[in-house]
């Protein structure tokens, strides 16, 4: 658990961890997105940074994560509710604050070596497994949903 950090934030940095996309899109995600037969997530065009849809397939552990907030959600639309802002979904700044204050409790470590750190660097680090499980890069490029011939590769800087 991160000190003082919501469900909603401990979910989100999850979540992100297990879907590799972008935080901005990921707290916009709402229920009618969400297909837990198909286990997919279908992120509207709206909500993306290239303006195209993108279907998101779900691992067993990230619909986990989800039937855990839906459970807790008490009927929001927003996968990611926020407490504050009723009818709102949590926001980006909520959860850079959690990375910060766990990287506080990292930095008092003598040993560790973490510098600056992002919620754009759990996407990276998403990418740089794909690779070292042998994911060809085209396809991590589709898992990141970059656009084709975009200059946002991150498969080919792990």
């Amino acid at each position: 658990q991160v000190r003082g950090a919501s469900w909603q934030v401990i979910g989100a940095l999850r979540f992100l961890l297990l879907t590799g996309q972008r935080v901005g899109e990921t707290l916009l995600a709402r229920w009618p997105d969400v297909d837990f037969e198909a286990a997919l997530w279908r992120i509207p065009r709206e909500n993306t940074k290239n303006g195209r849809p993108h279907d998101v397939p779900l691992s067993p552990e990230a619909l986990e994560v989800l039937d855990h907030l839906r459970d807790l959600g008490g009927g929001s639309p927003w996968v990611f509710p926020a407490d504050l802002s009723p009818g709102q979904p949590i926001t980006v700044r909520a959860v850079n604050r959690a990375i910060k204050r766990i990287l506080d409790g990292v930095a008092e470590d003598p040993q560790s070596a973490i510098g600056h750190f992002s919620t754009h660097d759990l996407r990276r680090t998403v990418a740089t497994r794909l690779a070292d499980l042998g994911i060809q890069p085209h396809v991590i490029e589709k898992v990141l949903n970059h656009a084709i011939g975009s200059e946002e590769h991150t498969s080919e800087r792990v």
